[in-house]
């Protein structure tokens, strides 16, 4: 398991502080802030950036992934 040797974000529990690839689920992470100006972005398992949208409108409480790529 690696843990984050920042001091500072292992103790604000900000950011990804130990990440266990055996029992983390695989895949990506749709991500869609409630605030802000209406970017998503699809995380990999170590939390980097894949993909960026800059929606026109903030995307609310959901976003969901299309199978051409598109977000609804």
């Amino acid at each position: 398991m690696a843990i984050d040797q920042q001091t500072r974000r292992r103790t604000t529990k900000t950011g990804l502080t130990a990440l266990d690839r055996t029992r983390a689920c695989p895949g990506y992470t749709l991500y869609a802030p409630m605030s802000g100006p209406g970017d998503v972005y699809l995380l990999n398992l170590d939390g980097e950036k894949v993909h960026h949208w800059s929606m026109s409108d903030p995307p609310g409480l959901y976003g969901y992934l299309l199978p051409n790529g598109n977000l609804f």
